[in-house]
């Protein structure tokens, strides 16, 4: 039988599936022999992968050549055997890569969720258990066609061959609703609630992380307020602040990674400075001893309303400190942590 469809159709339809079918193959391909040649690759993991790339390379093999012949005919030319053939390959393949694929979202989240259980990886006998599991599974639904129940018919434009999913029997029914349920459902809701825990336990890491950088950039900056303290000043409070300009250069936060930019670590001395400065009895030493940012500072204030600066230094980023012993800061009240 034919379908009624224009002839450039089935010759456009062809042409796509061939070409997804040539770089289906080679790509799977390309997988394979990689995975072949490098030991490096070898884990139990990557069987996984491999077998993936194994069940898409046959599926692309076996289906595109012949639909593509199909579709310059317009009509099945093969055979009723070739039919059956044809569908049971796609059917097996099709659902091996499905399976294969709910494995390897099922050992990435045990992965992820449980490390500690993982520490000494995953056994190649365990690996190969799935696997057998997987084509096992394959089987019990890709045979029943050949026993009645349902069956393997031309379907679409008559140039394919697939189960027969527009009978209304119940033979045909029951199978369809089955297979789509525990083929297609049930392994689309392990993946998808799988990736879902991966996600939650991500993010939940790096909320953590968040957490411990903040607490030590706070440590930081308590050890500098104990050690400038009131009444020290000179090379003391000299060499506290670049010690700060160190652990802000290096330490990393919710908001940046290391190696951080020299401006903005700069930019979080000076404001730790400008914070400091407030409750310190000798702020002129803080001011003098920060290093600046070069290209970065205000315009100069007129000379009425602006102090002296040293010779050869630009114009400071932080605005005039009260005078020593002046302090702007309520007794008794601390500086705002800076943790989310």
């Amino acid at each position: 039988p034919t379908v009624d469809v224009p002839d450039h159709a089935h010759y456009v339809i062809g042409s796509v599936i061939l070409l997804v079918g040539v770089t289906g193959t080679l790509g799977n391909a390309l997988v394979i022999y990689v995975f072949c040649r490098s030991r490096a690759l070898r884990s139990p993991s990557n069987l996984l992968v491999v077998n993936l790339a194994v069940a898409d390379f046959l599926m692309s093999l076996t289906q595109s050549p012949v639909f593509f012949v199909a579709s310059l005919h317009r009509h099945w030319p093969f055979g009723e055997l070739a039919c059956e053939l044809y569908a049971f390959c796609g059917a097996l393949f099709g659902i091996a890569s499905m399976m294969t694929l709910t494995a390897i979202a099922v050992d990435r989240c045990l992965a992820v969720t449980r490390p500690l259980a993982r520490l000494g990886g995953v056994s190649p006998g365990r690996v190969r258990l799935v696997l057998a599991g997987v084509w096992l599974y394959s089987l019990c639904w890709s045979l029943p066609p050949f026993f009645g129940w349902s069956a393997y018919v031309p379907e679409g434009l008559q140039t394919s061959c697939s189960w027969d999913y527009m009978s209304f029997s119940a033979a045909v029914r029951s199978y369809t609703v089955l297979l789509f349920t525990f083929v297609f459902f049930v392994p689309l809701g392990l993946i998808a609630g799988c990736y879902w825990a991966i996600f939650r336990a991500v993010r939940r890491a790096g909320r953590e992380v968040a957490r411990l950088s903040c607490a030590e950039e706070n440590k930081a900056y308590e050890r500098l307020r104990s050690e400038v303290a009131p009444g020290q000043s000179g090379a003391r409070g000299h060499s506290a602040l670049h010690r700060l300009l160190v652990s802000l250069l290096r330490s990393g936060s919710d908001r940046h990674r290391w190696p951080r930019p020299p401006a903005d670590a700069l930019h979080e001395l000076h404001s730790c400075r400008h914070r400091q400065g407030f409750g310190h009895p000798q702020p002129h030493h803080l001011r003098h001893h920060t290093p600046q940012i070069p290209g970065r500072h205000r315009p100069p204030r007129p000379a009425a309303a602006s102090s002296a600066a040293p010779a050869g230094q630009g114009p400071s980023l932080v605005p005039q400190l009260p005078a020593a012993g002046r302090s702007s800061r309520a007794p008794g009240v601390q500086p705002a942590s800076r943790c989310p």
